[in-house]
């Protein structure tokens, strides 16, 4: 009957436009397509984004860029994904130091190292290294050098300088939640 009405009615044809990815995008200098993994991976980082960001932002953490919406995009900053213990080991961070808290790496895989830790389902982020997060890794006008790791309020930071690992683009405490 709904045939005889109007044929186009039986048609299924969700747009879900927002997951669409691209067929190539360079990635570490490197023309691929995304693989089926990287296609759910991103899938779920963009589903989990505005919920994990909404948490972290009413604590006071910032993020240097909009989130990245497809496979490739540069210039963007993603936390979809994050494991919660992640998110509350990020506010604890927070609370604790008082101090500018700014993401500048997430769970964005293809921006960073091949084989990186960064991506959904692990508590990895890169945090801008402002003073007042320097002084409470640190102690008060104290200066990272490159390598400089620490173990502090249930996080290991490392301190990476701009062009350390290949593709770091600046300066940035490397964290393990």
């Amino acid at each position: 009957i709904l045939n005889t009405i109007n044929p186009d009615i039986l048609k299924l044809n969700l747009d879900l436009g927002y997951l669409k990815q691209p067929e190539k995008v360079k990635v570490l200098g490197v023309f691929k397509a995304p693989t089926t993994i990287e296609n759910a991976r991103i899938g779920f980082m963009v589903r989990t984004e505005n919920g994990i960001r909404a948490k972290l932002g009413a604590k006071g953490i910032a993020f240097n860029h909009l989130p990245c919406e497809t496979y490739g995009q540069t210039n963007c900053t993603s936390v979809g994904g994050l494991p919660d213990s992640a998110v509350e080991t990020l506010i604890k961070i927070k609370a604790a130091c008082g101090c500018d808290l700014q993401i500048n790496g997430g769970t964005e895989w293809w921006l960073h190292s091949e084989n990186t830790a960064h991506r959904p389902g692990r508590g990895v982020v890169d945090l801008a290294p402002t003073d007042s997060l320097n002084d409470f890794l640190l102690g008060k006008g104290t200066t990272p050098l490159n390598g400089t790791s620490i173990n502090k309020n249930g996080a290991n930071f490392k301190f990476e300088i701009k062009g350390a690992n290949g593709v770091s683009t600046g300066d940035h405490w490397h964290v393990t939640l």
